[in-house]
């Protein structure tokens, strides 16, 4: 069984981990980071260690190794955290779109003076009393 997404940009569905990276690549535009002071910090981070792993490599110098590691371990921390965010994002998007549906669905039964009368939910006032099933 194949888990598809929905891609908001295109209308079709792909496989999920394919958006999922799509999406957590997209966040790292640097608008994107703003939002999130954390992850800005650890873009920043990223940045200034793999710069500093690329002039060691240059220079030759011991820790090259180390450095390269620390740099892919925050690239690896910084993704995660962008896919992570996304899938949240997209799921409560879900959600609310669920909820929203059943909104419109739900009945209530509306007291009158000749007994009740089915009505949407949405259609009741402050005012009107119902009627709840006892469970």
């Amino acid at each position: 069984m194949t888990l598809l997404a929905s891609d908001t940009a295109s209308r079709r569905a792909r496989p999920a981990p394919l958006w999922l990276m799509g999406e957590a690549l997209r966040r790292l535009d640097p608008r994107s980071l703003a939002r999130n002071p954390v992850m800005a910090v650890v873009a920043i981070g990223t940045l200034v260690c793999a710069l500093y792993t690329a002039l060691t490599f240059v220079r030759g110098e011991s820790g090259t190794g180390f450095a390269l590691a620390v740099s892919l371990i925050l690239l690896a921390t910084l993704l995660f955290a962008n896919a992570a965010e996304a899938l949240a994002e997209s799921r409560g998007k879900a959600h609310a779109g669920a909820l929203r549906a059943t909104r419109g669905e739900l009945q209530a039964r509306r007291l009158t003076q000749n007994g009740e009368e089915m009505v949407a939910a949405e259609r009741l006032a402050g005012g009107p009393r119902g009627v709840s099933p006892a469970s």
